[in-house]
């Protein structure tokens, strides 16, 4: 009598722990599926952010060697000028004379 009544109980308690123990599993998947989600959207958000500043640093070379080559063209433009200034002295002198 004492086994037919205990019996019951046993089993209960173990389909109950069995429970348990599954339900702490999923929990335990669902938390590394959740982690796992929350770092590729973080990932994704680098990565979009990197893109910008990529995109940002092509226009700021872009810009840049634009305005290195209009200082190139300045810079040759002053020394023809400075050399036409330096011949036409030389040439105003020698006819003075």
């Amino acid at each position: 009598m004492f086994f037919r009544r205990r019996f019951p109980n046993v089993i209960s308690i173990v389909l109950v722990i069995g429970g348990l123990f599954v339900s702490l599993f999923i929990i335990i998947k669902m938390k590394y599926l959740y982690d796992s989600n929350q770092k590729f959207h973080r990932l994704q958000g680098y990565k979009q952010y990197m893109e910008e500043i990529s995109d940002y640093m092509r226009s700021v070379e872009v810009s840049a060697n634009k305005s290195a080559m209009s200082l190139h063209r300045l810079n040759s433009v002053l020394q023809r000028q400075e050399q036409q200034l330096v011949t036409g002295m030389s040439t105003n002198k020698a006819t003075r004379r």
